[in-house]
């Protein structure tokens, strides 16, 4: 990156300019950490934290354009977006093959099912591995790089308080988005829990990088924010696998299978409840007090 340097000096000293700065230099490089290593081997821990990793960096590209054109983050959010697709199953089938593990001394008749998730998650690693190895970290930081001129050309230390406002206004406009998702949750829909959960996690990747910007976002609240985040993850867990057991039961005829079916069936409706009765929590999780609203314009 070729800059004027004092300029650049200014630019971290500028409260929002700075943050801006030092979020997208710490999530590209988290990025590009996680990538390095799900190439050598896509493990479940691997993978997971590599879609994590991503989806931050979206959230990113998300604040990014509060200071850039969209033009300026769509190549690498085209690039970040396909490689998304490509973890999903991989991780979906390892996050069942870890219930497989939990739930197989009580159902050994789980074992066919957990061949065939084994099979799968074979063939799956195989074909990430080749799809990653398509995308160096070298070509992620030559693409991150571009993007990171282009973010220091159009920041001005002297326009700090309007990015400021631009943050807040990315805030409220995910945190609304959330609250659209709850307002339409029914519970006899997995679907609309799984809706909200995505609005959920965009808000609070968000949340983490403007933290500093907002004192009511302490990192209690934020790992309060992660454990409502979870229980929205294990329904649709519990979703996932209950779909993958039906789909193994009709390809193979093994009708034993249905007594898991139905436990996986009781577990999901527990974890429906507990969900729902903590759903409100959410109201706890972001408000602008005055006194914060007068710092951010």
């Amino acid at each position: 990156m070729h800059c004027d340097l004092r300029r650049l000096r200014k630019l971290f000293e500028a409260r929002h300019s700075g943050l801006m700065l030092e979020a997208f230099e710490g999530r590209r490089r988290d990025l590009t950490a996680r990538l390095r290593k799900a190439r050598k081997e896509p493990s479940e821990k691997r993978v997971h934290s590599l879609r994590v990793a991503a989806r931050r960096m979206l959230s990113m590209l998300d604040l990014l354009e509060t200071a850039l054109p969209p033009r300026g983050t769509r190549k690498v959010r085209r690039i970040i977006r396909k490689r998304l697709g490509e973890l999903r199953l991989t991780r979906d089938v390892q996050v069942q093959l870890g219930y497989c593990d939990q739930l197989i001394a009580d159902f050994p008749q789980l074992a066919g099912f957990r061949k065939s998730l084994a099979r799968q998650e074979r063939r799956l690693r195989r074909r990430v591995r080749g799809k990653l190895r398509s995308l160096s970290p070298r070509k992620l930081d030559r693409r991150t790089d571009k993007l990171l001129d282009g973010l220091v050309s159009a920041l001005d230390p002297d326009a700090d308080t309007a990015l400021g406002r631009g943050i807040h206004a990315s805030l409220e406009d995910s945190w609304h988005r959330v609250l659209l998702r709850r307002a339409r949750i029914d519970p006899k829909q997995t679907a609309s829990i799984h809706r909200m959960r995505l609005a959920f996690k965009r808000f609070r990747y968000t949340a983490e990088i403007a933290a500093s910007c907002f004192p009511q976002l302490r990192r209690e609240r934020l790992k309060a924010m992660h454990a409502y985040q979870d229980r929205m993850g294990a329904i649709q867990d519990m979703e996932t696998l209950l779909r993958s057991m039906m789909e193994f039961r009709r390809r193979s005829g093994r009708t034993s299978i249905l007594v898991v079916e139905n436990e996986i069936r009781r577990r999901r409706e527990r974890h429906i409840d507990d969900f729902m009765q903590a759903a409100d929590e959410i109201r706890f999780f972001w408000s602008v007090p005055q006194a914060d609203s007068r710092e951010v314009v």
